[in-house]
């Protein structure tokens, strides 16, 4: 069986999901509302408010209600296809673990069923005798044979094991239980965990395979994957403190993690400590961060969103007027990031989607060199190779690639490192990929007679071995337009000589790592004076122990204490 899904989406998806260069975000809309009465109104329809069973919620009813749903997705047809799992109103995994659920006539919420830690009887519910257990099952398996391939089927909206806990306890007993009795809470945290997993792995197996991947989630909050995944929540942290989060109830978010092939965890904005540590969860394969109007600055979601971004696939929920949306694309790059909205009316939905794709178009005369950018910046040798190729087949010369897409990349690279934005392995990483794009474009930038930015003659002085440092500064310089004549290591005064006079470079730059070496720098200018060509360079000095002031003392032009000033000052030098 295949997903029903346009090839080109999929592949859209695809590269959220890798994180690979793309022109736009992927666009999705939840449409009408989150109340049971906006989505299942058949259903609301049905059922009288107050306390409920199992089989007080019609299956035909809500089949018909996902049709209706089906429908409109299906004419609003954006970047996400119709999804649904077992009815979502129901807090399934409070109710399976014996919490009694009630009905408003919009909502479902669960009472608390731990009211004492002295009577709880610690008993781990199973699921072939829980009749919500059940339910939940009959309802995705009615809900598969009824979709017959039209829509993809998956396990419906759990909640975590904070959620759960605060749920059979009430979330004010649990923020003072985490102090009075953790190792009560630890163990009914691990109880959840459990549950969650076996309630997850059996919803799984009714899912019908696919040969395309899957899409996880209902309704409105989706995400493809290319495996069988499952979606996370815990919006109960705001009980909680960071360390506590992290001691009681990380772990058995890893639990969960580790029993899925593939996890996506949604989290709310209003508390953003939980992101840094569910960063550190590598089974998490996707991070949600909501952005809720009211209760959210949408500054610091923003700063969030982009923390995200580094690591991980981002979907941004934002329930937004589209001027805001429109910012909230200004601010985030295309690549790993779905944007996902709250849309009242189809209307709504079209207009953010149109928007979205709009974007697309506008930028599609610069999206090819932001795919460099992004590759570059990556350290993904492989991409960086190909968009420089698809850049070149599309009609770009290879002078504007330089420019547009290596050179602009490397001054972000360099811009980063001195904001400690980054540091010398993702410098590194940056570097070797825009050496793969460089050799490709070398040979072409020859043969069109394209003069580079200016020459430098670079090396590590005499006596000192170090490296790293020269690379870095080279590689930069090379980034930023720059041939590069690199001396090595340990290089004495007379190969500068040489060198400065065989080359004929605008700038002579010394790598001093040693203050044992830093007498080195002395005597090659020392040199270059002696040998007549000091006038023609300009002297640039840098390294761990030295000094703007030590620089001019010595005779020096220009000092840089990293790569990425070493490239801008150099470059600032040959423009003015």
């Amino acid at each position: 069986m295949l997903l029903s899904m346009d090839p080109d989406k999929i592949e859209r998806h695809q590269a959220f999901f890798s994180r690979q260069p793309t022109d736009r975000p992927l666009i999705g809309s939840w449409l009408f509302g989150f109340f049971i009465h906006q989505q299942y109104p058949s259903v609301a329809t049905a059922i009288d408010p107050g306390p409920i069973q199992p089989d007080d919620i019609p299956v035909d009813l809500f089949l018909k209600d996902v049709d209706a749903l089906w429908e409109a997705y299906t004419e609003l047809d954006d970047d996400y296809p119709f999804s649904m799992g077992a009815f979502y109103g129901v807090p399934w995994m409070e109710a399976i673990m014996g919490c009694s659920i009630h009905f408003s006539g919009t909502t479902m919420w669960a009472d608390p069923c731990v009211r004492d830690w002295d009577t709880y009887d610690w008993k781990r519910p199973t699921l072939e005798n829980n009749a919500w257990a059940q339910k939940l099952l009959e309802f995705l398996e009615a809900l598969v044979k009824h979709s017959d391939g039209r829509f993809a089927c998956g396990p419906t909206l759990m909640r975590g094991p904070v959620d759960m806990c605060a749920a059979m306890r009430g979330a004010s007993n649990l923020g003072l239980d985490v102090y009075d009795c953790p190792e009560n809470v630890r163990r009914l945290a691990k109880i959840c965990a459990d549950v969650w997993i076996e309630v997850g792995k059996a919803q799984l197996e009714l899912v019908p395979e696919s040969g395309n991947g899957y899409i996880v989630g209902c309704a409105g909050l989706r995400c493809w994957m290319p495996d069988k995944g499952i979606w996370l929540q815990d919006d109960a942290v705001s009980v909680l403190s960071p360390r506590l989060y992290e001691h009681i109830f990380l772990p058995q978010v890893q639990h969960i993690g580790e029993a899925f092939s593939m996890v996506a965890f949604h989290l709310h904005g209003n508390y953003l400590w939980p992101v840094d540590l569910l960063l550190t969860v590598n089974e998490i394969d996707v991070l949600e961060l909501n952005y809720d109007v009211g209760v959210c600055e949408l500054e610091k979601v923003t700063a969030a969103w982009k923390k995200i971004q580094e690591k991980k696939p981002l979907i941004a929920y934002a329930d937004v007027t589209l001027e805001e949306f429109d910012r909230i694309m200004d601010e985030l790059s295309p690549v790993g990031l779905s944007l996902q909205t709250l849309s009242p009316t189809m209307e709504a939905g079209a207009a953010k989607r149109d928007l979205v794709y709009s974007r697309a178009s506008a930028r599609s005369l610069m999206s090819i060199f932001e795919q460099i950018s992004e590759s570059v910046i990556a350290g993904d040798v492989d991409q960086t190779e190909s968009t420089v190729k698809r850049a070149l087949e599309v009609g770009h010369g290879p002078e504007e690639v330089l420019i547009h897409g290596l050179i602009r990349s490397m001054d972000e690279v360099g811009r980063r490192f001195e904001n400690l934005e980054c540091f010398v392995p993702e410098m590194l990483i940056a570097a070797r990929a825009m050496k793969s794009g460089m050799a490709i474009l070398r040979p072409l930038l020859k043969a069109a007679d394209v003069e580079p930015v200016g020459r430098v003659v670079i090396g590590t002085v005499k006596g000192d071995l170090h490296d790293i440092g020269k690379n870095l500064v080279a590689v930069m310089l090379e980034g930023t337009g720059f041939e590069v004549i690199d001396l090595g290591v340990d290089v004495p005064e007379e190969r500068f000589v040489e060198a400065v006079k065989e080359h004929k470079p605008d700038f002579v730059g010394f790598s001093v790592l040693l203050t044992t070496t830093m007498p080195g720098a002395e005597t090659a200018i020392e040199a270059l004076i002696r040998a007549g060509v000091r006038d023609d360079v300009k002297i640039m000095v840098g390294g761990a122990p030295v000094t703007e002031e030590w620089v001019e003392r010595i005779g020096g032009d220009l000092y840089a204490p990293d790569a990425g000033t070493a490239a801008r000052k150099a470059k600032a030098a040959m423009e003015g």
